[in-house]
């Protein structure tokens, strides 16, 4: 990121202890915590803020290895400093000063990886002087670590103790899943996360889009939203119905009054989930689908 930081006026310093500790790590889901903490540095930081800086630093102690990013932008509000690892809750857009909308699931994953990995993020921050977030990672770790997105909702994890690994339970692997919603931050989140479940994923923002690709390509489920600019859900939904009457479908919405017993039997639908929704819940529907399982939530 090292590059487009600069584009930013802003300054990244390294500061890397020499000959730190070899540890067995997941490196892409530790690659994964990192950039998401840059990038929450990066957008803390004001457009206009000439000493703009980022350090990323790295210790060791007898039994850890930390990493700390450290930006001096406008720190996170006391309020909030509770909030900002739950799923969806973002400081970016509405409650912050930030024109970039947040999707609220990046802290919550890292916290799960990094809690998988035995280890804990936490965070110090003062606003309008910037923002610590410190990795402490244990020296002993278990060499493959749980999947963070079946687990950073499951509070029994939690009351684990700390040395135990708990072994994942996959859902089905490699089906291919069609996301329609028009709300970008979210159908590019459900990407991310669901691939990291092992499916294939292909985004559409809206019903003619859906329709094009349904068209050209064979699905094993479709997530679908119901309040669309366009051609609405139930509509694509009746054209999908017609390219291929076996496919199974999952609606999303936030509204509960357009959906009835009669709409969803005379559109075959397997599974409902109304924003906001729990992920674990949502991934749990799709399995059970995904299974043959008719499941309304």
């Amino acid at each position: 990121m090292e590059t487009e930081l600069r584009k930013s006026n802003i300054t990244i310093v390294k500061d890397f202890t020499e000959d730190i500790s070899e540890v067995i790590f997941d490196l892409g889901q530790i690659e994964q915590v990192l950039l998401n903490l840059l990038v929450n540095a990066k957008h803390a930081l004001c457009d206009n803020q000439s000493d703009g800086k980022i350090i990323l630093k790295t210790a060791e102690t007898k039994e850890n290895i930390i990493i700390s990013v450290i930006d001096n932008g406008i720190g996170i509000k006391q309020e909030y400093i509770d909030k900002i690892f739950q799923p969806f809750f973002s400081t970016k857009g509405a409650y912050g000063k930030s024109k970039i909308p947040g999707t609220g699931l990046g802290l919550s994953v890292s916290l799960g990886i990094i809690e998988n990995h035995h280890g804990t993020l936490s965070v110090d921050s003062e606003e309008g002087k910037g923002t610590t977030f410190t990795i402490t990672l244990p020296k002993t770790s278990c060499a493959r670590p749980v999947n963070p997105m079946s687990r950073m909702l499951n509070d029994q994890y939690h009351d684990q103790p700390p040395d135990h690994c708990i072994p994942h339970q996959p859902y089905r692997r490699s089906a291919t899943i069609l996301i329609v919603d028009d709300e970008e931050y979210l159908r590019n989140a459900l990407c991310d996360i669901l691939a990291a479940e092992g499916y294939n994923l292909i985004p559409a923002e809206d019903g003619e889009t859906a329709i094009n690709l349904f068209k050209s390509s064979n699905f094993d489920l479709v997530l679908m939203d119901i309040m669309m600019p366009g051609i609405d859900g139930f509509e694509t939904i009746k054209i999908l119905r017609n390219i291929n009457p076996d496919v199974k479908i999952i609606i999303l919405s936030g509204s509960t009054h357009c959906i009835t017993d009669n709409s969803l039997e005379e559109n075959d639908i397997q599974g409902v989930v109304f924003k906001p929704f729990e992920l674990e819940k949502l991934m749990a529907l799709i399995s059970k689908v995904l299974e043959e399982e008719q499941v309304v939530q």
